[in-house]
């Protein structure tokens, strides 16, 4: 059986559990099960890969029920070149997650600098 990956999303959840707060869930426009792969292959996936969940319906913007997005996911990951396809697809690079960072403020308190660059014209 393989090792179960946890990601940022899990990450987050976990910190909300144990700092007792309940967040409620986003809603999204996509499909709930290409939605949640995305999410999931974001920080890890090629483009070629996301394009295949985007274009099959997944929603770029789709947000857990932290915030969290796939934009986000691909920084945390260090997937630079995720970036630009999610913002060719239409990924929206103001969306806050629960803390209320932006994929750039997490790049930024990551030291992802590569991604800042391509992130910083976007954000305005």
């Amino acid at each position: 059986m393989k090792p179960r990956r946890h990601g940022i999303c899990h990450r987050l959840s976990c910190l909300a559990i144990v700092a007792g707060l309940l967040l409620p869930s986003v809603a999204c426009a996509g499909s709930p099960d290409l939605d949640h792969q995305l999410l999931t292959r974001a920080s890890e996936a090629t483009p070629a890969e996301l394009g295949k969940l985007i274009h099959a319906g997944a929603n770029v913007n789709a947000q857990d029920r932290y915030g969290v997005t796939p934009l986000m996911q691909a920084v945390v990951g260090n997937n630079i070149a995720a970036v630009p396809t999610f913002i060719a697809a239409g990924a929206d690079p103001k969306l806050k997650d629960f803390r209320g960072d932006t994929a750039l403020d997490l790049a930024r308190q990551l030291g992802r600098t590569d991604i800042q660059r391509l992130l910083v014209g976007t954000t305005r």
